[in-house]
């Protein structure tokens, strides 16, 4: 009976969660403005106009390959037509995702629980962000590899890949582990999806796509660092000038070295970790948590895909009260950053508190990692005393 009641609960809650997206879909200045991006970048193709120009200009930061996506379809449904079949199939993948999660799991109700309570995928849905769609596919990806699928696993992170660059780490990871079915997958895949780009609109955008990412990892897009839970984020509110951010020094040789620091500290740790251990778990989602982090933007909207995080660490019971709270803090941010208008401007060490729990949520992993790799150290030593 209480289990029952519990379910009945989480299905109310997702009742609520979904009508508040559609509501908030609907409504408000601020809804539709990334998806208006994606579908204004499949007008500009259509046309033959240049489709990046620049940070500064048109905010279509992406591989060519999502508004080639939309052209069939920009020319035959208005924005809003679009905009809600939008939302809709969004919602069928997060739920769809979740479903099919939650069947690798021996207790499913804290992972029912904690996707509609994190704040930060209202955001995704309200501005129309890719990245629940990233989601799905990055956890197909971690579901092919679990399931002996390398091939497939392999083309799910490639169009991923190439949806938005940050899930191309994880192919870097699998060439690490000298998995190469994966990286075959990933390798045909990726080269496939590039050529078609290419025939679809030549070579000029996948050109000047290279130097709109690299203007985007040198700006961060400034301008929202408020809202930038990630390395560059946390850098550049301590140490940059900004209207709405108190620094605690600005200084931009200190910028660029923290940031170099951390971001190096970050990538060495990860693969270090993953050399020394062979738990794909907590392997695939600290990976995939590193490439967020070392990202130039990591904003609330950005953050769907630490639901894969979330789950895989809540596969380990222990864990569950720490993804909770994580969930929470990290909900509290998308709050408060969302609502600061930056009068007075705030402290850099105050507005990143995000940026506090996704550090907090790499050392969880950090941890289990370490804490396998001096089991399995034990065990060896063990075996050699008694041989």
């Amino acid at each position: 009976m209480r289990r029952s009641l519990i379910w009945i609960g989480i299905a109310a809650l997702w009742i609520a969660f979904v009508g508040l997206v559609w509501l908030l879909s609907q409504h408000g200045d601020a809804r539709i403005v990334d998806f208006r991006t994606y579908y204004d970048a499949a007008w500009r193709l259509r046309d033959g106009e240049a489709l990046y120009t620049g940070v500064n200009g048109v905010f279509y930061v992406y591989p060519p390959l999502l508004a080639q996506i939309f052209m069939p379809l920009v020319g035959a449904f208005s924005l809003e037509a679009l905009w809600n079949g939008w939302i809709v199939v969004n919602i069928g993948l997060l739920i769809g995702t979740v479903a099919l999660l939650s069947r690798r799991i021996k207790s499913p109700v804290m992972l029912w629980l904690i996707v509609p309570l994190f704040m930060p995928i209202v955001e995704a849905f309200y501005v129309g962000q890719v990245t629940i769609i990233l989601l799905a596919l990055l956890a197909g990806a971690w579901m092919a590899a679990e399931d002996d699928s390398p091939v497939l696993a392999g083309a799910l992170l490639a169009l991923a890949a190439w949806i938005k660059v940050f899930p191309a780490l994880l192919i870097v990871y699998f060439i690490w582990k000298r998995d190469w079915r994966v990286v075959r997958g990933a390798l045909v895949a990726g080269i496939g999806l590039a050529v078609v780009q290419v025939l679809i609109s030549g070579i000029e955008p996948m050109i000047s796509m290279m130097s709109t990412l690299f203007s985007l990892n040198q700006s961060g897009q400034a301008w929202t660092v408020v809202r930038n839970a990630s390395v560059f984020g946390f850098t550049a509110q301590l140490f940059e000038a900004h209207a709405q951010v108190t620094p605690l020094l600005v200084s931009p040789a200190l910028f660029w070295i923290s940031r170099a620091v951390m971001t190096l500290g970050l990538l060495g740790g990860c693969f270090y970790l993953v050399r020394r251990s062979d738990d794909f778990d907590a392997q695939f989602s600290l990976v995939l948590l590193t490439s967020m982090l070392i990202s130039p933007t990591l904003f609330p909207a950005s953050m769907p895909p630490l639901l894969l995080v979330f789950f895989l660490l809540l596969r380990r019971r222990r864990s569950a009260r720490f993804v909770l709270m994580a969930c929470v803090v990290l909900s509290l941010y998308w709050l408060y950053a969302g609502g600061y208008q930056g009068e007075p401007p705030m402290s850099g060490l105050v507005l990143s508190f995000g940026f506090y729990a996704l550090i907090a949520t790499w050392g969880v992993h950090a941890l289990l990692l370490h804490q396998q790799v001096q089991v399995r150290t034990e065990k060896v030593f063990s075996v050699e005393i008694k041989g």
